[in-house]
């Protein structure tokens, strides 16, 4: 705490930041006895950068749902029967596949032609259900969940030639294929992933480069090599799921501008993409807010805000805002925060006392939201903040608990609106993160949060849309995360 006073205090002075005793004996800020009136904010994860058509299963599309029970069905007999990754591919394909990537190992930027050979032959032993597609050890090592992030689309509309993306032009197990996915990802740009953060485990951590092109490679190829066995025109299918998905941005702003934007005096978003932050800022509605984000200097293809709302008498104390980034960035460099996953803001409020807002979105395991909410608490300024904690009923190993949640957030001296689920949806298994494949997403995931410093909740809610039990997103509203609304009255009192 007292590295982070050091950095802040050239802003704020004796005015903002607590004293150590003060913070620790919950004593407040000092205040003025003028009463703020109550703060609307609602927090959404709004998940912008799902890009996948294929991801989610969807009851009310029934001719996907036959295509989902027919693929998996397929995959498991082909596994019951023996059949391995190569096996597959070397019966679906009419060349070999492995032949096509390692005599393009230089072109895919992999290191040599060896190891992209052992990561080859490493992967075509595995099973193509319980070893590939569903399993946890390959969704743990991210082999194909970080390049995919990276390339299922590039820059507003070039998609990766995958059943996964939104390309529209032929998929099937040929030549042309392959070598259209070859040129694609000669072009692509995929940074370093840190193995020692995510403790990837062996064979894949020593060879992380080579088994991330070629795990991507030969996840895209069994894709097409099963579903060229179902009876479903899947290709058909497929592009009617890319119009839906490709509808799903405007829906949202939609959302936001219809629901949020006018009613609410602080909204959290989180996952917003280039794209739609600007549709938003494009509305009417907008005009009447100011917006809180970090540059996207890293490239980040999302990233979390906060829209003020003018005369809500909440004041952005610009200074004070960027001490307090600083402060932060270096903090999350220090965490391994990915960038654009926290926007922080101060502001004064009607009787000038300091008020942290901040949009944090969690990762995957919500490994990082524990400590991030000790960084913030450690600031010494009253916090206000939506969040997507990522924190799980009922978690598996390296999943954040919602009960270890919520006594961090209560160690912390916070309160936080009630343990409802804000998430209710099924990952088919044509998608890139396989350790989630056909588990239930329904989870107490987001939150408001905020210090005892006079602030209460009196009035808090989950708005899914009205979707009455049924996966999100669907028809009726566009995200896989319910919104979390509340009321804030901040009433402070003198403190001596």
């Amino acid at each position: 705490m007292r590295r982070l006073e050091g950095l802040l205090s050239p802003v704020f002075g004796d005015r903002a930041l607590f004293s150590e005793a003060m913070h620790t004996s919950g004593q407040q800020c000092p205040v003025s006895r003028a009463r703020p009136t109550p703060i609307k904010l609602a927090t959404w994860n709004i998940g912008s950068v799902q890009t996948n058509p294929l991801e989610f299963s969807d009851d009310s599309d029934h001719r996907f749902a036959h295509f989902l029970a027919e693929f998996q069905s397929h995959a498991e007999a082909l596994e019951a029967g023996g059949s391995t990754i190569g096996d597959i591919l070397s019966e679906a394909f009419p060349f070999s596949v492995r032949s096509s990537l390692l005599g393009n190992y230089r072109a895919l930027g992999l290191p040599s032609l060896e190891s992209s050979a052992e990561a080859f032959d490493f992967l075509a032993k595995l099973r193509v259900w319980s070893g590939f597609l569903a399993s946890k050890n390959i969704g743990d090592s991210r082999i194909i969940s970080w390049p995919d992030r990276f390339t299922n689309v590039v820059g507003n509309d070039r998609c990766r030639p995958s059943m996964i993306s939104c390309f529209t032009e032929e998929l099937s197990p040929s030549k042309a294929w392959l070598d259209s996915w070859i040129r694609f990802m000669a072009d692509a740009h995929i940074p370093t992933l840190s193995v020692e953060k995510y403790n990837v485990a062996s064979p894949y951590r020593e060879n992380y480069r080579s088994f991330s092109v070629v795990g991507l490679a030969v996840f895209d190829s069994i894709l097409i090599a099963i579903s060229e066995r179902t009876s479903v025109d899947w290709r058909d299918m497929r592009l009617g799921r890319i119009e839906c998905v490709s509808q799903r941005p405007q829906q949202l702003v939609n959302h936001i501008a219809q629901h949020l934007l006018g009613a609410e005096d602080v909204i959290m978003l989180q996952e917003v993409s280039d794209d739609i932050q600007n549709r938003i800022l494009s509305v009417d509605e907008a005009g009447g807010y100011e917006l809180i984000a970090e540059s996207n200097s890293s490239g980040a293809k999302q990233r979390s805000v906060i829209l003020i709302k003018k005369g809500c008498g909440l004041e952005i104390d610009v200074a004070a805002s960027e001490r307090v980034r600083e402060a932060m960035r270096a903090e999350g460099e220090r965490q391994g925060l990915a960038s654009g996953d926290l926007s922080v803001a101060v502001v004064t409020t009607a009787n000038d006392n300091p008020l942290l807002l901040a949009s944090f979105h969690g990762d995957t395991n919500g490994r990082l939201t524990i400590p991030t909410l000790e960084v913030l608490g450690s600031l010494g300024l009253p916090l206000l903040a939506g969040v997507d904690a990522n924190c799980y009923a009922n978690a598996t190993p390296g999943n954040l608990a919602v009960v270890d949640f919520l006594k961090a957030v209560t160690d912390t001296g916070l309160y936080h609106t009630q343990p409802l689920t804000t998430t209710r949806n099924l990952r088919t298994p044509l998608q890139a993160q396989s350790a989630k494949t056909n588990v239930l997403d329904e989870n107490p995931k987001d939150y408001v949060l905020l210090t005892d410093a006079g602030m209460t909740i009196e009035k808090s809610s989950v708005d899914d849309g009205g979707s009455g039990g049924q996966s999100l997103p669907n028809l009726r509203f566009p995200s896989d995360h319910a919104i979390v609304k509340a009321e804030i009255d901040w009433s402070p009192v003198v403190s001596s």
